[in-house]
C-alpha cells in the first residue's frame, strides 16, 4: 500500500512537471527589433550641385547651406569635392570642418561628426539588420573629414546630436565643376 502511494505521488509530482513545462513552451516568443532605421537612396550634392549638400540622419533629409540657421544638431554631415582641379575629391565633411576643407559656405549651426571606413562590405551592409557592433570603430581621435567611394561603407558618429550608423555610397558621379552628385543608403541606430 505504502508503494502504491509513493508511486502515485511520484506520477503526480511527475505529472505536474511535465505539464507545466508544456504551458512555458506556449509563451510567445517576441522577434527582435531591428537595431537600425534604414534609409535608401538618399541624394546630396557637392557645392555647385542643384541638389542640398547636407545630411540629417535624424529625419532622413538633405538640406542647403541657406537653411543652415536651422539646422542645430539635426546635420550629420556634409557632402563637397575638394581640391584645386575639377571635378574635386568627393568628400564627407563635419560641419565644424568646413572652412578648413576651403569651402566658403560655413554652416551658421555646426555640428561635429567623425567618420570612419567601415570594416563591413557593401553586400553585408545591404543584409545588415542588427547591429551587434557594426558602429564600434569610431571614436574622438577619427577624422571629420573623410574621401568618399562609390560601393564603400562609412561609419558616422555625431558627437552633437549623438546619431550613430553607417553609410553606403551607391552611386557618385562626379561631375565636371565641384558638381558631383552622390546616391547612398543609411542605417542610423536607433
Amino acid at each position: 500500500m505504502k508503494k502504491t502511494l509513493k508511486l502515485v505521488s511520484l506520477l503526480a509530482i511527475t505529472a505536474s512537471v511535465v505539464f507545466s513545462s508544456c504551458s512555458k513552451d506556449k509563451e510567445e516568443v517576441k522577434p527582435l527589433v531591428p537595431a537600425f532605421k534604414d534609409y535608401s537612396m538618399v541624394l546630396a550634392g557637392a557645392q555647385n550641385a542643384s541638389t542640398g549638400s547636407y545630411y540629417a540622419s535624424g529625419d532622413n533629409s538633405v538640406k542647403f547651406s541657406r537653411d543652415s540657421a536651422s539646422f542645430g544638431a539635426l546635420v550629420d554631415l556634409s557632402f563637397a569635392q575638394t581640391g584645386t582641379t575639377a571635378p574635386g575629391i568627393p568628400k564627407f565633411i563635419s560641419l565644424n570642418a568646413r572652412s578648413a576643407e576651403g569651402l566658403t559656405k560655413v554652416a551658421k549651426n555646426t555640428t561635429n561628426t567623425f567618420f570612419k571606413l567601415s570594416s563591413i562590405t557593401a553586400a553585408q551592409f545591404d543584409t545588415l539588420t542588427y547591429s551587434a557592433g557594426a558602429v564600434s570603430g569610431i571614436s574622438l581621435t577619427s577624422g571629420n573629414v573623410i574621401e568618399v567611394a562609390k560601393d564603400k561603407v562609412y561609419e558616422f558618429h555625431n558627437t552633437t546630436s549623438g546619431a550613430k550608423g553607417l553609410i553606403r555610397i551607391s552611386d557618385l558621379v562626379a561631375g565636371t565643376n565641384f558638381d558631383g552628385v552622390l546616391s547612398f543608403k543609411v542605417k542610423v541606430l536607433k
